[in-house]
């Protein structure tokens, strides 16, 4: 939304799309990525805290926890892979 922070912006996703309740915290990384037609994005991840992980899917259809070492398991897409990869190795 304009003239939304990016933290602000992550706790109203957070909430519309998962139903959560959160705080963000601090920016954990960034990283432009460029489409495929050409828009270059910058992606913004952000550590954020939530006292109670009663997921409500409203655009999603399911959703798991995992460890880190178990997101080698997983598919992302290509601006989510970066970030997974780092988180790993962290």
């Amino acid at each position: 939304m304009s003239g939304e922070t990016i933290f602000k912006a992550a706790e109203r996703e957070l909430r519309e799309e998962l139903g959560l309740s959160i705080r963000a915290k601090k920016v954990l990384k960034t990283t432009r990525l460029k489409t495929n037609n050409g828009i270059e994005l910058l992606l913004v991840f952000v550590e954020c805290y939530c006292n109670n992980f009663d997921i409500e899917l409203k655009e999603h259809i399911s959703a798991i926890h995992v460890s880190l070492e178990e997101l080698k398991n997983y598919e992302f897409i290509k601006g989510d892979l970066e970030f997974v990869k780092w988180l790993i190795s962290q």
